[in-house]
């Protein structure tokens, strides 16, 4: 089964706030997976890229592990051709903070929307969807952004310098966000990520097999 086109964005509580993720690339990893868009079923492969003094292909690594789990919402994209997003599903980071949160590759899970970041990559939108597990929100009694920041001081922008500056780690200028936003709000997220279900339902009109 795809993990894009064969499970629902919406998580299986049905509530607002609550979406669909699956996981990429295991929190405190270093190894770069991606779900393959082009590939019958939507397997997630190792990314690769040219080392640049032998000019081989080899498995590409962050230059430092991401402090989240780091995957995607099915059935949403960002449409690349018409409103400047990046031609994949909206990504989403699973910022929880217990003890033994890492995530294995492909674990699907329902989540709680916090908000999003609307950083710019490479002049592309590519929008950060930052959740929480159900059951983590539920046990920390974390409903909203303010009650984890007020939690989890700090995080956030810990979470922010990581995706601003990776792309230093290959010798890229660093990422920006949009102007004047520090973070997108729930409501404000939830809005985007129906939107870009929306964009997704376009792109695959009337064609929801398992590809």
């Amino acid at each position: 089964m795809s993990p894009w086109h064969g499970l629902e964005f919406f998580a299986s509580t049905q509530q607002k706030f609550h979406v669909t993720g699956v996981i990429e690339v295991t929190k405190g990893t270093r190894a770069k997976f991606e779900m393959s868009k082009e590939t019958i079923a939507n397997p997630v492969f190792s990314d690769v890229n040219v080392n640049k003094d032998t000019g081989d292909k080899q498995l590409r690594k962050y230059g430092v592990a991401p402090i989240f789990n780091y995957g995607f919402i099915p059935q949403t994209w960002e449409d690349n051709r018409n409103l400047n997003g990046d031609g994949d599903p909206i990504d989403l980071c699973d910022i929880g903070q217990h003890k033994d949160t890492a995530k294995p590759i492909l674990a699907v899970c329902d989540y709680l929307v916090l908000g999003c970041l609307g950083l710019i990559d490479q002049k592309e939108i590519d929008y950060k969807v930052l959740a929480i597990e159900i059951n983590e929100a539920l046990a920390d009694n974390i409903k909203t952004m303010d009650d984890f920041i007020k939690k989890y001081p700090g995080k956030i922008e810990e979470i922010k310098n990581w995706f601003r500056d990776i792309k230093t780690y290959d010798g890229k200028a660093p990422n920006t966000y949009m102007e004047g936003v520090d973070f997108f709000d729930a409501d404000e997220t939830w809005a985007i990520i129906h939107e870009c279900h929306l964009q997704y339902r376009t792109l695959f009109s009337g064609d929801f097999v398992n590809r």
